[in-house]
């Protein structure tokens, strides 16, 4: 299975999902930035707002570090299904890591790291604006999870 990814026009790596988060029976489309120095997946705030969080539900006790920040995020069971190119939708469990909304950060993308992008062996062209990720492994199809 082949997941392509795009870029922006500031050459930075996107990827399109479909987000579910069963907890709060919340499912959207979001764009991540493809950010192979994140350890962890991290769903902006914009993208809280879109997929209809109730931010005063969430517990912000789970410390995270990153360049030139600490904060602490609230954390969730969530599964990311990636669109492939053969009408396939790979599955991936994760924690999610749900930033907290702070003025002045509306604009900040969320963030696929590590924790899903190992599961891929990626091949990135800048000069050809290509990002191809083969799923060596996935937790099933994206349909059945719609069912829970």
């Amino acid at each position: 299975m082949t997941v392509k990814g795009w870029f922006d026009p500031e050459e930075r790596p996107y990827i399109q999902c479909f987000l579910l988060v069963p907890r709060f029976k919340k499912e959207a489309q979001v764009d991540f930035l493809f950010d192979t120095g994140s350890d962890v997946t991290t769903l902006s705030p914009r993208d809280g707002r879109k997929l209809g969080l109730d931010y005063a539900r969430l517990r912000f006790n789970e410390p995270v570090s990153g360049c030139g920040s600490n904060q602490l995020d609230a954390v969730l069971e969530a599964v990311i299904g990636l669109p492939d190119e053969n009408g396939n939708t790979p599955a991936f469990r994760l924690r999610l890591h749900v930033a907290p909304y702070a003025a002045g950060q509306e604009e900040l993308p969320s963030i696929m790291g590590r924790d899903i992008i190992r599961r891929f062996e990626v091949v990135m062209n800048l000069r050809r604006r290509q990002l191809t990720c083969d799923v060596l492994t996935s937790d099933g199809d994206w349909s059945p999870v719609l069912g829970q």
